[in-house]
Order: C-alpha cells, then structure tokens, then sequence
C-alpha cells in the first residue's frame, strides 16, 4: 500500500509499506529549514511518545504531528 503524508511546506512525501499508519512525525531541520517524514505510527499516543522524543533533539527547528493520508 503506497501512503501519503502532506508536509508543511506542501511538500508531499511518500512511503510504501505493508503497514497501517495513521500519522507522521515531520521534522524542520535546523540548518537548511527543509521538512522530511521521519517516524510513522500507528495511532495518536504512539505518535506523541515520538514526538517527544524529537522535540528534544537539538538539530531539529520543529516537530509536528501530520495524518496520513
């Protein structure tokens, strides 16, 4: 199955997984501002545990939660 997830720049990225995920963790990366999927979970608490992991990564500008579509 091919999933979609729509980042905040409006950049589309994409993945093909056998999996069934319901959100992303999008990272801003701090020197060059560019957005990139970096996690996908399967529901929403498994998503704020990963999220809060990157948050506390320094070389990340931003973390955001996104659906996947």
């Amino acid at each position: 199955m091919k999933i979609t997830v729509t980042l905040p720049d409006g950049t589309i990225a994409k993945r093909t997984t056998n999996r069934t995920y319901t959100h992303a963790i999008v990272v801003q990366d701090r020197d060059n501002d560019t957005w990139g999927a970096t996690s996908y979970c399967g529901n929403l608490v498994l998503a704020h545990k990963a999220l809060a992991q990157y948050q506390a990564e320094s070389r990340y500008k931003n973390a955001q939660i996104v659906p996947v579509n």
